[in-house]
């Protein structure tokens, strides 16, 4: 059971797949639509998926990003985005082999 939220999609590349309630959709692609559905995310303190509405897409050029590799696939993101582990938020560029993401399967 999803909660509605007001949230944000920050910092990924165009061809990034998104989790929406219309199922998973490119950043390109969400450009696109006229009506915006709602995307899916994680809610660290409540330990639970909600749904997030979309308030504005803007694309920023020439961030420089790093690529995350981990078993539910790969993501790209800028080196300076907080990304949480076990222990904790972290910047994309102080990550470890030893640590493990949070990654959203749904």
């Amino acid at each position: 059971n999803l909660q509605p939220h007001l949230g944000e999609i920050d910092c990924v590349p165009t061809d990034t797949k998104i989790a929406t309630t219309n199922g998973d959709i490119t950043v390109s692609d969400l450009i696109k639509l006229d009506q915006l559905p709602s995307i899916i995310s994680y809610n660290i303190e409540k330990n639970s998926l909600e749904e997030d509405k979309i308030d504005e897409i803007y694309l920023v050029p020439n961030k420089k990003m790093i690529k995350i590799e981990t078993s539910g696939g790969n993501v790209r993101i800028p080196e300076t985005k907080q990304v949480y582990t076990k222990r904790g938020w972290i910047q994309a560029k102080e990550l470890t082999l030893d640590d493990e993401v949070l990654t959203l399967h749904t």
